[in-house]
């Protein structure tokens, strides 16, 4: 896709921005790259958002670190919504931090879970002892 592909109005380029031809310069073509090649889906990550809400409710060790990225990349999806609208090229460049974010969520109510459950079956040992 080039710069010249884009979706622009052509009545309102040549209204208000007469001279205009877009050009790809260079961090633009490895986005274009990057979104073409990798493919995260929507609703994993939304798993990786519900994830890291559910850990900072729970107020695990790590809801610092999970709050930085997990709301990095949710405040980069909303703010680019809330001011201009919804694209799916917005995603990109909060798939990364919402990814790391998520994932520390994951392992630490996955280590939780793991406590939680030792501690269930531990339990009925005790009571049999005493």
């Amino acid at each position: 896709m080039r710069a010249r592909d884009e979706s622009i109005s052509k009545r309102d380029a040549r209204a208000y921005l007469p001279g205009l031809h877009p050009q790809v310069r260079f961090p633009a073509s490895l986005v274009r790259w990057y979104r073409g090649v990798i493919h995260v889906p929507r609703p994993v990550l939304a798993l990786f958002a519900l994830c890291a809400l559910i850990a900072l409710c729970l107020r695990v060790p790590w809801r610092r670190e999970v709050l930085l990225f997990a709301g990095s990349g949710v405040c980069l999806l909303l703010g680019t919504a809330a001011t201009g609208g919804f694209a799916l090229r917005y995603m990109v460049p909060a798939v990364a931090p919402l990814a790391i974010g998520g994932s520390l969520a994951i392992s630490e109510l996955a280590a939780i879970y793991r406590a939680a459950r030792v501690a269930s079956l531990e339990a009925p040992v005790l009571e049999a002892a005493a």
